[in-house]
């Protein structure tokens, strides 16, 4: 995961107006994957994420890609994502082992119906349109009553990214792990 080194920041002796400089705000500096089911449904929740806007998004079907289980069990955690999205009931299964493995990894799920016991950072719950209101999903973040569009999806996602992004970024070793907190 990017973060800013404040030790090697000071070691260096920059003054602190340089200091600001170092702070990550590009977001097409991180990695990002999306684990989907593969149905119509999650297809088209992939489309709306298309213009999410991170640097390098990977799609990988679930549970087409047998490989993938095999990886996520011995991959180093410094080769995972900095966020990882899965879209319905099976790439979810996946996302909750690699949080499990790397708590820093920044997780969303997407589910028709809200799981309580979800480890993700962000849960949006998604509602299949009828034929009376359009073809358009809804979304919200669970426990919210606030719908958004595929637009104010991807700006929900990011913003809660980069809050997360500030948190870790401010974060003192002595402190213990953040991922306890959040």
């Amino acid at each position: 995961m990017l973060i800013k080194d404040d030790n090697h920041i000071s070691n260096t002796e920059i003054n602190p107006k340089q200091k600001e400089d170092n702070t990550i705000t590009d977001i097409h500096l991180f990695t990002c994957w999306i684990l989907s089911d593969n149905t119509i449904i999650h297809k088209t929740i992939l489309q709306n994420l298309r213009n999410i806007g991170f640097g390098s998004v990977r799609t990988i079907w679930i549970p087409r890609n047998k490989f993938f289980s095999f990886f996520c069990n011995s991959v180093s955690n410094t080769l995972l994502p900095d966020t990882i999205i899965g879209v319905g009931e099976s790439a979810n299964i996946k996302v909750n082992k690699i949080k499990r493995q790397n708590p820093s990894v920044f997780s969303v799920q997407f589910l028709s119906k809200p799981k309580m016991a979800a480890r993700h950072d962000l849960n949006i719950v998604y509602e299949k349109p009828s034929s009376a209101t359009g073809k358009e999903l809804k979304y919200s973040i669970q426990d919210s009553e606030v719908e958004m569009n595929a637009e104010e999806c991807c700006n929900a996602i990011h913003s809660h990214f980069w809050a997360r992004q500030k948190l870790f970024q401010n974060w003192h070793a002595d402190l213990g792990s953040p991922s306890v907190e959040l």
